[in-house]
Parts: structure tokens; C-alpha cells; sequence
């Protein structure tokens, strides 16, 4: 650690400790996070360095957005482990989001696409055969599926509500029977799980 101009100056070493990260990671980072601060040449030395003001600058106006990506695609990730370990996947089948998207009435991957960010080729492409997704794609499909799944759950809801007839019919049976099975595969968990323990939260139960 150096100081220029009463700036500190870490290596790279001792910016990844002070991030609480690996240098394969800081490097990384430099290389593609946007904002990310960039490593600085000290003058007349052979030295690479980051500057500590930069990197408290980029942690307060981007760190916490960061940390809300990790811990919501480690939870993406836990939800695909939990749907595959609870039916058999072939190996050439859509992405478990996908298809809970679909079935929770997501319309089509055309929709997927526009909601999700995602070029529509590479959606179609991961409806065929998922094996190989990156961390952004996955991300980008688990919030779509959970938010179509929790959507269809209102709306299906809502709609037994003005119509309690509707329990009888056979269409609207299959209707939540697929919403059961997408809740499964995009929140780990069925449907009737879900609202158990929502009543259990709300004292319900």
C-alpha cells in the first residue's frame, strides 16, 4: 500500500482483500463491469494499482446492486438444483424457467424474450437444450418465470373469486394444475406449499 497525492494506492493483492474478493476476480471485474475502477500505472514505477477512493466510490454506488444480483442468482441457482432433483430432466429439454414461464400462461418465447431482455434466438436456442446458460441468462429467466408464475396466481385467483364455479370446470383445473407444477419449477416448491406457508406468515394457519 502507497500514497500519491494523499491518495492510498493498493495493489492488486490488497484491493482484492479490501473488496473481499480473489485478484482473478478483481481483474475480471476490470475487464467487464462498466463501471468498474480501472487499475492505474504508478508514474516511474512498474507497479499497478487501484486507487482506495475509487474503489469506496464504486462500492457505494454499485455494490449493493452487485450484491442483490448475486444473492438473486445463487437463489436462481437453488431453484433449478431443487426442479431437477424433483423429476428426471433429458438431457435436450427447455430451461426449467422456460418452462414454467409457459405454463404459468407466459404466452409464447417470443413474450419470454421481450420481458427477459434476451436476444429471441438465444431463448429459442435454451428452449431446446439448456445445458450450457450463463449466470446473466439465468438470472434473467428466473425473475421472468417467478414473476409470470406469481402473476398467474393472482389471476387465477381473482377469477375463482367472482366465479367459485369455476372449481368445477375442467379447464380451469388444468389451468392451476399447471400453475402447480410451474410454481415447482421456477420456486422450488408447489403451489399448495407456497399458500400454506403463506398463511402460516399471515397467521392463517
Amino acid at each position: 500500500m502507497t500514497e500519491k497525492n494523499n491518495r492510498v494506492a493498493l495493489r492488486p493483492a490488497q484491493a482484492a482483500t479490501y473488496l473481499g474478493c480473489s485478484t482473478a476476480t478483481l481483474w475480471r471485474w476490470a475487464k467487464t463491469l462498466e463501471h468498474f475502477p480501472q487499475p492505474h500505472r504508478l508514474p516511474g514505477q512498474r507497479v499497478t494499482v487501484w486507487f482506495q477512493d475509487e474503489l469506496d466510490l464504486w462500492q457505494a454506488t454499485h455494490g449493493a446492486n452487485r450484491a442483490t444480483r448475486q444473492n438473486l442468482l445463487a437463489l436462481a441457482w437453488h431453484c433449478v438444483d431443487a426442479g431437477l432433483e424433483a423429476v428426471a430432466q433429458p438431457d435436450e429439454a427447455p430451461h426449467p424457467f422456460i418452462t414454467a414461464f409457459l405454463m404459468a400462461g407466459g404466452g409464447s418465447l417470443e413474450m419470454l424474450a421481450i420481458e427477459s431482455g434476451l436476444p429471441a434466438e438465444r431463448v429459442r436456442q435454451l428452449a431446446e437444450k439448456s445445458d450450457e446458460i450463463t449466470d446473466e441468462e439465468l438470472t434473467a429467466l428466473f425473475v421472468q418465470a417467478a414473476a409470470q408464475v406469481l402473476r398467474r396466481q393472482r389471476q387465477l385467483a381473482q377469477q375463482l373469486s367472482e366465479d367459485p364455479k369455476l372449481k368445477d370446470r375442467d379447464d380451469f383445473r388444468r389451468a392451476v394444475l399447471d400453475l402447480d407444477e410451474a410454481h415447482r419449477l421456477s420456486l422450488r416448491r408447489t403451489l399448495m406449499d407456497y399458500l400454506l406457508e403463506e398463511d402460516r406468515d399471515h397467521g392463517n394457519a
